[in-house]
């Protein structure tokens, strides 16, 4: 358990690279097996210079890799309270859940799209 609790920040970045898509030279991830929200507000028109360009808004969190959301979670309950809330509270802990929050706020209070997490939420 103190292993895991030592790599926390690791994990927190691993899962931050996940929600965004790309991983740490922006290359886009493999979509195989990673969940997708539908896209928000659609496409946008943006003015660059004095032309205008089509955009596409992609929200942290709109896509993501369900069995790596799930298995961390996993790990992470499995860990022993006296080592989850002492060592790993003052490792990182609070940081990786709360990396789990905003990935269900996108998806429940932006995407709409509760039925994306069903199986991150029923860890909790």
């Amino acid at each position: 358990p103190l292993i895991l609790i030592r790599q926390l920040s690791l994990l927190k970045k691993r899962l931050i690279e996940d929600g965004s898509g790309v991983d740490s030279e922006n290359k886009s991830l493999i979509k195989r097996g990673r969940i997708q929200g539908r896209q928000f507000e659609g496409d946008t028109i943006a003015r660059v210079g004095s032309r205008d360009v089509k955009v596409s808004i992609i929200l942290w969190g709109y896509s993501f890799s369900e069995p790596v959301w799930t298995s961390v979670l996993d790990v992470l309950m499995s860990l022993p309270a006296e080592v989850a809330f002492t060592c790993g509270w003052k490792a990182g802990l609070n940081e990786v859940l709360e990396v789990y929050l905003k990935l269900l706020y996108t998806h429940i209070k932006i995407l709409h799209m509760e039925s994306n997490i069903e199986r991150i939420c029923e860890k909790f």
